[in-house]
């Protein structure tokens, strides 16, 4: 065997070790749906201008589209980025030099930008209804990720 041939077999099989853990998770978030999908709505109630950020997430704009989009400052939309990141529920795509933010798989499953649609978004002015996405505009899902625990109560 070719050292090619060796090198094709490890990818395929790290290939199909990836799509079996990206199954597994997204079995698991489907099994605590309910539960999650409660408590990250609990969270956007709460902290509006993320929830409206996350809103305008198509996988097509950078910080500053964003911003004009809905109407913030760049860098306030960056802030809020910030924390969708490290809540893992959007993720970076880098065009040359140039990023534009997509969400995660975990959107669709849990219908978060759908139930987040039908809440009122009060922050200078309501976000319009075809700057809500509840996909990206490339049609892709996203890589499922975890969710960090954001909540105060530890048990």
């Amino acid at each position: 065997m070719t050292e090619s041939d060796e090198m094709h077999q490890k990818m395929s099989k790290i290939l199909r070790k990836v799509e079996s853990i990206d199954n597994s998770t997204t079995w698991l978030i489907r099994l605590n749906s309910q539960p999650l999908r409660e408590e990250l709505l609990k969270f956007f109630k709460k902290k509006k201008s993320t929830a409206k950020v996350f809103l305008a997430i198509d996988g097509v704009k950078n910080v500053n589209e964003i911003a004009s989009t809905i109407n913030m400052i760049p860098n306030n939309v960056s802030r809020e980025i910030t924390i969708l990141l490290n809540m893992e529920l959007i993720e970076p795509v880098i065009e040359g030099r140039n990023t534009v933010y997509k969400k995660n798989k975990i959107d669709k499953i849990l219908g978060l930008s759908k139930e987040l649609s039908k809440l009122p978004i009060t922050i200078n002015e309501e976000v319009n209804k075809e700057d809500i996405n509840t996909e990206n505009k490339d049609g892709s899902e996203g890589d499922i990720n975890f969710i960090q625990d954001t909540s105060d109560n530890k048990e």
